[in-house]
């Protein structure tokens, strides 16, 4: 074992009774302090620099005598451990886990190279509520890390997810902390933030990545830095099996890329009609016109958009503009620099919608490379490990 490579979790308080590798370097350990006794004059030291096998062997030892030693819960499989969604622009985090009240080892029968451990005091409430809980995950099958952990700490008001990347020479920590607003007895409310932080140390001593972002809910830190998102997050998303959490919100696409969509004429000819009924004397032909406009999604959002409602009731303008707010995501300038960033374009092929895949593919093969190839109807995983290769190739 590299002297001192000793890990501790900087997650709940409370929640660990003991160390487990991770974030912050410790130094002073017993390991660290017998390797650096002085030998005799005589016997001049030598030291045989350790392969990344040994390392990756040193630390899975030192780890299973940590993990080992914990009671074992499960088995579960990896979707019922943890649930990362959005809500009101903010990360909501569950988990199916029953209350442990205790630090736990995970059995899990669906994720070979993973070890878990998790703390979990509540697993959530209403919808829309983070659960209380800590779980994390080590993986030792990396070729370029001894080894990596992903983390995720959910209070009732905030989410934590970070990530560890321990090389043979350096570590790189991601953190990213969304905090919700704050509403206190009096009625004062402290505004919601969310902040994504990255910083790697080398063995040496001297220090690499800073980065420190910040907006005011995820939605619009994972728009306006989508490759510090995709560099840092995605990949302990994945670790987590999270990683839908970065889908592009679908009107949000169609807001930068519908500008050219065809609309067939029934479509719009249904659109006018119900638009026709939105102006109606009948409190509940207004709101069932209102209601199928709804349920019409993206079809109706954009003839929406191009409609003249000049000519239009208050009332039925009223009614569109509150349709229309989930396909006003960002600025129109945002959304015109949207259709020519390829990290975008190239997040959009993951969507859940054939029809955006199909016209995201055909933008960046616009403004990259008519020659990109890319299955926009093969499975998820495929297309997964088509866009890592499309963002080596295309994302400077």
């Amino acid at each position: 074992m590299r002297p001192g490579l000793f890990f501790l979790i900087a997650a709940l308080p409370g929640f660990w009774n003991s160390p487990a590798p991770s974030q912050t370097v410790t130094t002073d350990s017993p390991a660290a302090a017998s390797q650096s006794l002085t030998p005799p004059a005589t016997q001049p030291a030598t030291t045989q620099p350790q392969t990344l096998a040994q390392m990756k062997a040193d630390e899975l030892a030192d780890l299973h005598k940590q993990i080992d030693s914990l009671p074992e819960i499960g088995p579960y499989a990896r979707a019922d451990l943890l649930s990362l969604q959005l809500h009101n622009g903010h990360i909501t985090a569950r988990s199916g886990i029953s209350p442990t009240q205790h630090n736990a080892q995970l059995r899990i029968s669906d994720d070979e190279p993973g070890l878990w451990q998790a703390m979990v005091r509540q697993k959530a409430g209403l919808a829309g509520n983070n659960g209380l809980f800590l779980i994390q995950r080590y993986d030792f099958s990396s070729p370029d890390d001894i080894f990596t952990v992903a983390v995720v700490s959910a209070y009732p008001q905030q989410t934590t997810i970070t990530g560890n990347w321990i090389k043979p020479d350096q570590q790189v920590q991601m953190d990213l902390s969304d905090r919700r607003a704050i509403i206190d007895e009096n009625g004062l409310i402290t505004p919601g933030a969310v902040q994504l932080s990255v910083n790697s140390y080398r063995d040496d001593g001297s220090t690499g990545i800073r980065i420190n972002i910040a907006a005011e809910s995820f939605s619009d830190l994972h728009i306006a830095h989508l490759h510090q998102v995709n560099t840092y997050l995605r990949p302990v998303l994945r670790q987590l099996s999270q990683e839908q959490l970065l889908t592009i919100d679908p009107p949000l696409a169609w807001q930068v890329l519908g500008d050219n969509q065809p609309i067939d004429d029934n479509t719009t000819r249904q659109v006018g009609v119900l638009v026709g009924q939105l102006n109606s004397a009948v409190f509940a032909d207004r709101r069932s016109a209102a209601e199928q406009l709804r349920r019409m999604n993206e079809q109706a959002a954009l003839v929406l958009l191009k409609m003249d409602c000049a000519h239009l009731s208050p009332e039925q303008q009223s009614t569109i503009d509150q349709i229309l707010i989930p396909y006003h995501q960002v600025s129109a300038q945002q959304a015109h620099a949207l259709t020519s960033d390829p990290e975008f374009l190239i997040d959009v092929l993951l969507s859940p919608q054939p029809l955006l895949r199909q016209r995201a593919l055909n933008q960046l093969r616009h403004i990259c490379n008519p020659a990109i190839a890319f299955d926009p109807d093969a499975p998820l995983p495929i297309r997964l490990q088509q866009a890592d290769d499309l963002r080596r190739a295309l994302v400077r």
